[in-house]
């Protein structure tokens, strides 16, 4: 897994108000759900390079809010993941850093709105952000 990917995921998981509005600890997939929970998140694992000697690194990183149709207010629970994801995201520098690399920008680049997946009954919410990385810490 990629570092981008894989310090997102930790973050998201360590956020208790976000695993609150998931109700799921075990609802923070790396890229895809293997399975159709009621929410959840998906983060891409192929962002950010992996300690390639690279001083600097950039690219968009997408992640996705989820919310089964079935689920009471879904529409609003899937913009509130949204919006929880997005106020832990742009804490950037100062929660996605570690000892191995540095976050130089991290902007959010897009935002679909709520959209509708009328084959899996889902409602959800992708979230782009920008990033710069320095690898050279």
């Amino acid at each position: 897994m990629n570092i981008i990917g894989e310090r997102l995921i930790e973050v998201l998981l360590a956020d208790s108000t976000l695993i609150t509005l998931l109700s799921d600890a075990d609802s923070v997939f790396a890229q895809f759900s293997p399975v159709r929970k009621a929410k959840y998140v998906t983060v891409p694992t192929n962002t950010g390079e992996d300690q390639n000697n690279i001083p600097a690194d950039t690219g968009e990183v997408e992640i996705q809010a989820v919310v089964s149709r079935k689920v009471e207010n879904a529409g609003m629970i899937c913009v509130n993941i949204a919006k929880r994801i997005d106020t832990i995201i742009n804490k950037g520098e100062i929660v996605l850093t570690n000892s191995n690399y540095k976050i130089i920008s991290m902007v959010r680049s897009d935002g679909t709105g709520l959209q509708i997946d009328d084959a899996a009954q889902e409602y959800w919410f992708g979230l782009t952000y920008a990033y710069i990385i320095d690898e050279s810490t």
